[in-house]
């Protein structure tokens, strides 16, 4: 399994994302309906362990947080 982060610069504020790669929202970090607008945020990894993801997002200097529906 991988893991994902989406960094969005836009809703909610600076705050960066973990996904599992299955996730309807990460869709292997290609997002949902196959793009992300590169003004809103970006995907990073993908990465090997959540552990690595979630470092990966507190990187990012904005709010670090699991995703609510497949709760990596």
């Amino acid at each position: 399994m991988t893991y994902w982060v989406y960094e969005n610069w836009r809703a909610h504020g600076h705050r960066a994302t973990v996904h599992r790669e299955e996730c309807g929202h990460c869709n292997d970090g290609a997002g949902q309906s196959g793009g992300t607008r590169a003004d809103n945020g970006r995907w990073g990894g993908p990465y090997t362990s959540v552990d690595k993801a979630v470092a990966a997002a507190q990187a990012t200097g904005g709010a670090d947080r699991r995703c609510g529906s497949c709760k990596p």
